[in-house]
């Protein structure tokens, strides 16, 4: 029935589900294909079974409204290879609406959670605040943290010679 995403080739119209960070799963559909980039739009698929290929929700993208994101549609370009973890569904040939998602880097384990941040915006929007607050925090502290140590320091002969 489902089947791992290892031998599958990157193909417009394929459908992956993602298991999301509470065991749900959730689903992307791919819409181009550019050498190594791909890009792809998150659907409003969210449930604790894998999704069915026929189920209507597949042909949908997700609209995200999560602090800034304002209406706009769930989608990036993403390169390289997809991660194993994703779960083949089947294909969904359809005519597609042409935008351009952001650009978000490489496949990480990321790609296509966003019905889960969605989901938890209408329903835990307190904790979910709070977690993503401490994120923020956590980072900027990492951040200022880390010292930057030249790998070989400027001999005082060399400084003196590079400031004539």
């Amino acid at each position: 029935m489902y089947k791992s995403n290892k031998n599958v080739p990157i193909s417009v119209g394929n459908v992956y589900a993602v298991k999301l960070p509470d065991g749900r799963y959730g689903a992307f559909r791919i819409i181009d294909k550019q050498n190594r980039s791909t890009t792809l739009v998150t659907t409003p698929y969210i449930s604790d079974r894998l999704p069915n290929i026929d189920d209507e929700k597949l042909k949908q993208t997700l609209v995200q409204n999560r602090f800034f994101f304002d209406g706009q549609k769930a989608g990036s370009i993403v390169d390289g290879k997809p991660p194993k973890e994703l779960i083949f569904i089947g294909n969904i040939q359809m005519k597609e609406e042409r935008r351009f998602p952001s650009y978000s880097g490489v496949w990480d384990k990321e790609t296509g959670i966003e019905a889960y941040y969605e989901w938890r915006w209408e329903h835990d929007r307190e904790n979910f605040e709070k977690e993503m607050q401490e994120d923020e925090e956590r980072m900027a502290r990492e951040s200022l943290a880390k010292v930057q140590v030249p790998k070989k320091m400027m001999s005082e002969e060399m400084f003196g010679l590079s400031s004539l």
